[in-house]
């Protein structure tokens, strides 16, 4: 059940929360001339900010440091959120010279990833450096099919194996034996088809590689399975437009080499992987390519419909131990990044989402790999979004807690919404959300704003946190907002909060209380240190690395050093290095209920200590120069401008625990993504949906996915935008 229509009367679409995907829902709304002829919009926001998960402020009185919910990270595939982007930063037009005066100001490359390996007790970096590509994020483009995917996933591989050192074969003889294929695709492949039906258990290398026809080719020797990955590849390239011509290349034939060829790796490399770091790696991608194209073709992704989430009932490590991949391939640190990166460190992924995910972050990515924003997120990208959408006439509401959604008796619309008005503006007018910093708008710091509300000296006594859904601030006005007839309601609050604001919906709608018993969430943490070494006197002597595969509970780590300049430290004060680590942080307790109101702090503690005994026990192997003399952390390398001793520094550094159940963080667990809705398909008739909890091609807690959930949210309401790039309807 979708949006109903409305005939020519005006609409008022009642937007409700302020995260990335409510704003993009409210941008393409209103990204056409005359959309108020059509629609009155009006965004309402918990406490002074907006960014949902993403939002960040400005700690006024600790050098107007940033302060975020953790560690973000733009991917170059983020074709919609940086198309988006780009438009309101060319639509905000700043001054040229100002600070993120346009996109490119306010995002810069990033290609240099570790990933960190535990071997024999100890952690050693793998560093990757990834090429950069033409064009930028948000350019467009048509993304891959799946059997397009596998093409380049198999010349990648094909290419892996023709570069190394290792490999037993000269690289020419590699090419030729690709050539051959490409030069008779049809006869070879029936070749091999036919030596493979005639003995389907006793295929053997050398019959195959004969059929090759290529001078040079030790066809006798196990060796020759070392070119049948550039055979698969090039077998691939003729079926890539209509695979179902040949269905015996995809179920028979090109698993066959695959496996043959992972055959040979394991009996070349597997004695010798645990002490030599290039051949392990080498195996490692190898063995991770092989097993996800067998997959792709055993379970029929490269065939129409080409569903994705056919195998996402299956964690993404039983899928690819199913098609062949060794144990040390599957909890490899390339896998367990994957899982960090989605905060499953303690939890499954999806295979479907996590495959297509990889892919596309592998294959698809414009420019660079990462790109980091160059100030705090809540400026770099919900301060312009804010500033454009006000400018068009967008309204904002402030400091209103949604409390529950109510349905119209007797049918399937919502009929009111309930709230409670946290504060109240000086003067009744609208609130000026935004400060300046160096002539950057940006967001104050969770007490920083008190004195534009009427209660100010209230909340300064008891330091209340308007964001924290267990503080114990009491509202100033209980709000009803009566929903018209007409009237669109976009349900932008994240879904760990429905079983407290959607009972009504809950109770009438299966589908719609499935997903929400159904998808997984959960609280996350966050630290951030301000260290008086730089990155090599802390041990490192490349660039900035972004790390993933660390000891927990903190397995990420960036380097974030660049935001030192947006930051206003007296000079000899000023860090030389900041770094930002994050990682999921488990329920040690049931969810209280709201008159709990210790359970934030009690949390924040929980963090800080763990953080504490982390920094003592796993700090010095990442950053040897912080170590003291008894091999322990050196708590004064932490910056404090108190200047206190020893660990008593760690008080001057920020850590959260993100609880709010509106700002927990949606899982890709497996079998869980049929559960989840699309934007325009709530169930209810008035009801749109946007968050990354909904569904997308994407189905994971990230930028992209909430920035597609809200670019259909307004299709749903008005018909734009015309296209989501990359995404499929069902």
């Amino acid at each position: 059940m979708g949006v109903s229509p409305s005939g020519s009367e005006k609409r008022r679409v009642i937007i409700l929360g302020g995260g990335m995907a409510a704003l993009t829902a409210a941008f393409e709304l209103t990204n056409a001339d005359g959309w108020r002829d059509s629609f009155d919009v009006v965004v309402y926001q918990m406490g002074w900010r907006l960014g949902g998960k993403g939002a960040s402020s400005r700690n006024v009185a600790q050098a107007n440091r940033i302060e975020e919910h953790g560690l973000h990270l733009f991917f170059g595939f983020y074709e919609n959120a940086c198309r988006l982007l780009r438009d309101c930063y060319a639509e905000l037009g700043r001054v040229p010279g100002t600070p993120l005066a346009t996109w490119t100001d306010a995002f810069k490359r990033h290609d240099y990833v570790v990933f960190e390996e535990l071997i024999g007790g100890g952690w050693y970096p793998w560093e990757v450096t990834f090429p950069r590509t033409e064009g930028l994020p948000g350019d467009g483009g048509v993304i891959p099919t799946p059997p397009q995917f596998l093409e380049l996933l198999l010349g990648w591989l094909a290419d892996l194996v023709e570069r190394s050192r290792h490999a037993p074969l000269q690289p020419d003889l590699y090419r030729s034996v690709r050539d051959a294929v490409r030069a008779d695709v049809a006869g070879i492949a029936d070749s091999i088809g036919g030596w493979l039906r005639s003995a389907p258990d006793h295929a053997d290398v050398a019959p195959v590689a004969q059929a090759l026809r290529t001078p040079g080719l030790p066809a006798a020797t196990p060796e020759a399975a070392s070119t049948f990955v550039h055979v698969a590849h090039a077998l691939a390239e003729s079926v890539r437009e209509n695979p179902t011509r040949r269905p015996d290349l995809v179920h028979t034939t090109l698993p066959w080499l695959l496996k043959r060829f992972r055959d040979w790796l394991e009996t070349a490399f597997g004695p010798v992987l645990d002490r030599h770091a290039e051949l392990r790696h080498l195996f490692i991608l190898l063995d991770l390519g092989v097993a996800a194209s067998v997959g792709m073709l055993r379970d029929d992704i490269v065939l129409p419909p080409h569903d994705w989430s056919s195998i996402d009932h299956l964690d993404f490590r039983a899928w690819l131990r199913k098609h062949g991949a060794a144990e040390r391939t599957v909890h490899s640190t390339l896998v367990n990044t994957l899982y960090g990166l989605v905060f499953a460190e303690h939890t499954d992924v999806g295979a479907g989402l996590a495959m297509y995910d990889t892919l596309r972050l592998c294959f698809t990515y414009k420019g660079s790999t990462i790109w980091k924003m160059q100030a705090g997120m809540g400026e770099t990208v919900f301060a312009p979004l804010y500033q454009v959408l006000r400018k068009r006439g967008v309204r904002f509401e402030f400091f209103h807690r949604v409390d529950a959604l109510r349905l119209a008796p007797g049918t399937r619309r919502i009929g009111r919404i309930e709230m409670g008005r946290q504060a109240t503006v000086k003067g009744g007018g609208e609130y000026d959300a935004l400060i300046d910093v160096g002539g950057l708008p940006c967001w104050p710091g969770t007490t920083d704003y008190y004195d534009r509300l009427e209660e100010a000296e209230a909340l300064k006594r008891g330091g209340y946190d308007l964001e924290d859904w267990w503080a114990p601030w009491p509202d100033v006005e209980r709000v009803t907002v009566e929903v018209n007839p007409q009237d669109v309601v976009v349900l932008g609050i994240s879904i760990g909060m429905f079983p407290y604001i959607c009972a009504d919906l809950m109770g009438v709608d299966s589908r719609f209380r499935a997903m929400v018993e159904n998808l997984q969430t959960t609280q996350t943490r966050g630290l951030q240190l301000w260290l008086g070494k730089d990155l090599r006197a802390l041990g490192w002597s490349g660039p900035q690395p972004v790390l993933g595969n660390y000891t927990l509970p903190y397995d990420t780590w960036a380097d974030m050093t660049h935001l030192l300049d947006r930051e206003q430290w007296p000079a000899a004060k000023r860090p030389k290095n900041l770094a930002y680590v994050c990682g999921d942080l488990l329920d040690d307790e049931p969810v209280p209920p709201r008159s709990d109101h210790g359970y934030p702090e009690r949390q924040r503690n929980r963090v800080g200590q763990e953080s504490r005994d982390w920094l003592e026990s796993a700090g010095p192997a990442l950053w040897p120069g912080a170590a003291a003399p008894n091999g322990r952390f050196d708590w004064q390398v932490l910056v404090d401008p108190e200047e206190r001793q020893g660990e008593a520094r760690f008080a001057a550094q920020y850590w959260r625990a993100t609880v709010n159940p509106s700002e927990r963080y949606v899982l890709s667990a497996a079998g869980t993504a049929r559960y989840r809705l699309r934007a325009g398909d709530s169930g209810f008739e008035n009801l749109v949906l946007a968050g990354d909890w909904t569904r997308t091609i994407v189905n994971a807690g990230c930028i992209e996915a909430a920035t597609m959930s809200g670019m259909h949210a307004s299709r749903a309401i008005c018909g734009r935008p015309a296209t989501v790039i990359g995404d499929v309807e069902d």
